[in-house]
């Protein structure tokens, strides 16, 4: 099964969200928009999405949807000692 029908066993199906934000908020992500009033916000976004893309995306493998959920736990959890 592609990872992309795992939407089907998640229970958002809203369909104004796009299939990666269902599926990011399917495996505990949170979604982070950028106010439309503060356009200098998304270079900073956009580092950040770089980076996970990078650390994250490209160096782990996956099994499954429980694995990405396991895996993103531990990624965002040492990631977010470097913040606080």
């Amino acid at each position: 099964m592609l990872l992309g029908d795992k939407l089907q066993d998640c229970s958002i199906t809203e369909k104004a969200f796009s299939r990666f934000v269902r599926l990011a908020l399917c495996v505990g992500i949170e979604v982070v928009f950028i106010a439309p009033s503060k356009p200098w916000m998304y270079g900073t976004i956009e580092e950040s999405n770089k980076g996970f893309d990078k650390r994250f995306w490209q160096k782990e493998l996956f099994i499954d949807l429980k694995d990405i959920r396991r895996k993103s736990k531990t990624f965002f959890e040492t990631e977010n000692k470097f913040y606080l």
